[in-house]
């Protein structure tokens, strides 16, 4: 924030994507101009006052932001990230996009042989898998598996 005016209660917010450098000298603070500290990649200030990081599931590469974008479907990322990652096989991510810090194993039963999924797809009759699968096996023989 700054202000233009001396001996005044109220200050100004900075633009979007934009801070004061930080300071406890309010002199230091009295133009438009010393709006001058510019938010990182993976970080926004849609009020001017502080740069705060992206929030998981959200990213933002460029500097100067006022706001950050939901990961696409199938992939994820941490707070503060500047880009998103795509899940890997045998995980996937909630189909709303932007929602996870990170992918979800695919539960047994299931799998997802590629990378960058919404959901698992269930193993076929006679065949099982286990926790985060990247492929159904075959049941052994005497054993079944009718689900």
């Amino acid at each position: 924030k700054y202000s233009t005016f001396p001996d005044t209660l109220t200050c100004s917010n900075c633009p979007g994507g934009k801070t004061t450098t930080e300071s406890t000298d309010p002199p230091d603070h009295d133009s438009y101009d010393d709006c001058s500290e510019s938010c990182a990649a993976g970080t926004y200030s849609n009020e001017g006052t502080v740069c705060l990081p992206c929030a998981a599931g959200k990213y933002q590469p460029s500097p100067e932001s006022s706001s950050c974008i939901n990961c696409d479907e199938g992939k994820f990322s941490p707070a503060g990230a500047e880009i998103c990652t795509s899940c890997q096989a045998g995980k996937y991510s909630e189909p709303t996009g932007g929602s996870t810090e990170d992918c979800q194993d695919c539960p047994a039963g299931s799998y997802t042989m590629t990378g960058g999924r919404t959901s698992c797809d269930a193993c076929d009759r006679g065949k099982y898998s286990a926790l985060a699968s990247t492929s159904c096996t075959d049941c052994e023989a005497g054993k079944y598996n009718d689900i």
